[in-house]
């Protein structure tokens, strides 16, 4: 990341607009940060992924479902054969 002055910044505003296609640009006023000037493609990335969730958020959320409603019944399914008893047992 470059770093520019105030002054210089504005001096050669064009060559820090170019510059920050590759790279962020870092503007310093009394030598301390103030801005950081990022190409618009960056901008617009950083956007789209400011909506999205990550895992971790997705995963705390199905804990507090989780929690809250408890795990689920399993179905009763009296259509199928029970695989673990002797079949002359299924067939009397």
């Amino acid at each position: 990341m470059n770093t520019w002055k105030a002054a210089d910044a504005k001096r050669h505003f064009s060559k820090l607009l170019s510059s920050s296609h590759d790279a962020p640009q870092l503007v310093l006023l009394r030598d301390k940060p103030v801005s950081v000037v990022i190409s618009y493609e960056q901008f617009a990335r950083s956007e789209a992924m400011r909506g999205t969730r990550s895992m971790d958020d997705w995963l705390d959320e199905l804990v507090a479902i989780s929690k809250s409603e408890g795990d689920p019944e399993p179905p009763v399914r009296s259509d199928r054969r029970e695989q673990f008893i002797d079949e002359n047992e299924w067939t009397s």
